[in-house]
């Protein structure tokens, strides 16, 4: 999946401000706006502890793809910030398997990095879980994904298309 995960998020697009299309999706902070991925609906963002949600859809087959925002962390790469945020992954959830290598990805015209995983959702259901991570404007984005399991496509197909719709705004 990790292959197929970072050719399908490598969109195309630039980083400047612009006006979002009709249609689009605006995220709660109004810092990006993308679509709703077929089959999807738009559901309330809430806040979190630690970040911000900031889009958040769900499908009736039970794939979900969540967006988080906290502040960019000052002097580290990408690289590294993907690093730890993965590390962080497996710490505390060490039932998770199968972590992909990480994948250069575009979002809204910003380089990202994007890695995917196996787990079990909170009902212990084995679960396929794909991550993104964007920093722009000193903000730390997370597009978290996730599916039940064998339905890998189907989160991969709606990931991409809220890539390739992503607009900063």
């Amino acid at each position: 999946m990790a292959v197929v995960l970072g050719l399908l998020l490598a969109g195309c697009g630039s980083s400047k401000k612009t006006a979002a299309p009709n249609g689009l999706v605006k995220s709660s902070d109004r810092s990006f706006a993308t679509v709703l991925p077929p089959g999807f609906n738009d559901l309330n963002s809430v806040e979190s502890t630690a970040y911000r949600t900031l889009y958040s859809v769900a499908s009736r087959a039970g794939l979900a793809v969540v967006v988080f925002r906290s502040p960019a962390p000052a002097g580290v790469s990408i690289d590294a910030w993907t690093r730890r945020l993965m590390g962080v992954q497996k710490k505390d959830n060490p039932s998770d398997r199968g972590f992909s290598s990480v994948s250069k990805v575009t979002v809204g015209g910003v380089s990202g990095r994007g890695f995917s995983y196996s787990g079990r959702s909170s009902s212990g259901q084995p679960t396929a879980y794909a991550q993104v991570i964007v920093v722009h404007a000193g903000s730390s984005y997370l597009i978290q994904g996730r599916a039940p399991a064998g339905q890998q496509r189907a989160l991969v197909s709606a990931m991409n298309k809220i890539d390739l719709g992503w607009h900063w705004t």
